[in-house]
């Protein structure tokens, strides 16, 4: 009788045991289960759904290990199942953010939107990564905005000078985009006279020539190296013209 007795307290403190230590990381488990909700960002990393605040202070405590400031709960690293998987998730995760300097990237995104007519700002890392949009916000508010250009003037002035010289100069982007510069530079080209052709030729002759007859250079080094008549003429010039005694 007493050996039934004894068995039976026996058996009882062994399930009691097994119950004891199986809960907590089946507890674990049932918590770490990615389910839908929403996702946890920490240091504009994406740690999945449904994170239980245990794995959360886990994270945090092991980004900030990593990061140089050492953080971590010894006891519920041994005994939370959910803060253990959370510091070692944070302290891997974080070398690959740390290469992110978001902060940087919001702050230029927003002065940039302060300073131009348009805006800059990636809306995915603006709503989940608080590093960025804090940079965002700080750039569009401390950021100068631009002084106001006279787009129909910098566009007429472009096409009056496409008009009088060989080249053309404008800007496609500000051409397709902004239609003050597009019309001042359509009115530039359009009521601009052109210049009349320079005999590039003449000219080369009638310096290299000087240059022969006189002590100093007349050169336009510019033309001399781009315009090949301006070359051709300089080089005859200075042949073929006399020196002066």
């Amino acid at each position: 009788m007493r050996i039934s007795k004894l068995m039976i307290v026996l058996a009882a403190f062994i399930a009691a045991l097994n119950f004891t230590g199986c809960a907590p990381y089946a507890e674990g488990v049932a918590v770490n289960t990615v389910t839908y909700g929403e996702p946890f960002y920490y240091e504009d990393y994406n740690y999945g759904i449904n994170r239980n605040a245990e794995y959360r202070r886990g994270v945090r405590d092991g980004c900030s290990s990593r990061q140089g400031r050492w953080r971590k709960d010894t006891y519920l690293y041994r005994n939370s199942y959910s803060y253990r998987n959370g510091w070692k998730a944070g302290y891997r995760e974080c070398r690959r953010a740390a290469t992110h300097n978001y902060y940087q990237q919001g702050y230029n995104d927003g002065c940039w939107s302060k300073r131009h007519p348009g805006t800059r700002k990636k809306q995915n890392l603006y709503r989940n990564s608080r590093s960025y949009r804090n940079g965002w916000n700080r750039g569009f508010r401390e950021c100068r905005q631009n002084a106001v250009i006279n787009y129909y003037k910098k566009g007429y002035s472009d096409g009056c000078w496409s008009k009088r010289h060989p080249g053309t100069r404008k800007n496609q982007n500000l051409y397709r985009n902004n239609r003050s510069y597009r019309n001042g530079w359509n009115a530039g080209f359009r009521k601009c006279k052109q210049a009349p052709v320079i005999n590039y030729y003449q000219k080369g002759y009638s310096d290299g020539c000087w240059s022969k007859r006189h002590p100093t250079t007349r050169k336009n080094q510019n033309l001399y190296r781009n315009n090949r008549s301006y070359r051709n003429g300089w080089n005859t010039g200075f042949r073929e013209c006399r020196r002066n005694y």
